[in-house]
């Protein structure tokens, strides 16, 4: 079983013209996950012998600036957009194998370059 919630709130100011946008703002953005697999580490005819379950559970935080321009005309428009976010995220692991439970939490933060290029057509 996984799952994944987000939250993701963005206020931008823009410049508009016959030719082209430009826009710029922040954006923050939350997240929670958590996952579990099971596996099989000893098979044998009759079924597993022995399994082992990791789970992992967390949230990360993205507080980012972006900056965006497009060029076109009337309802065609090619855009380009840079977010640059920082993130900080941690997770809870746990390994359970045999009746013994291992836990360990896994903390990381970092800078997140986001390039992206799309098209715009206004219908």
């Amino acid at each position: 079983m996984s799952a994944a919630v987000g939250v993701s709130q963005r206020f931008a100011l823009s410049l508009r013209g016959k030719l082209g946008h430009v826009w710029f703002g922040p954006k923050l953005v939350f997240s929670r996950y958590d996952a579990q697999v099971t596996a099989c580490l000893d098979r044998a005819d009759s079924g597993c012998m022995h399994e082992a379950t990791v789970a992992i559970d967390g949230s990360a935080f993205y507080f980012a600036r972006q900056l965006g321009a497009a060029i076109g005309w009337k309802r065609f428009w090619i855009a380009a957009e840079l977010t640059v976010a920082y993130v900080s995220a941690g997770a809870d692991v746990g390994l359970s194998s045999g009746g013994h439970t291992m836990r360990h939490r896994v903390g990381s933060d970092g800078i997140v370059l986001q390039p992206a290029i799309g098209f715009l057509v206004w219908i």
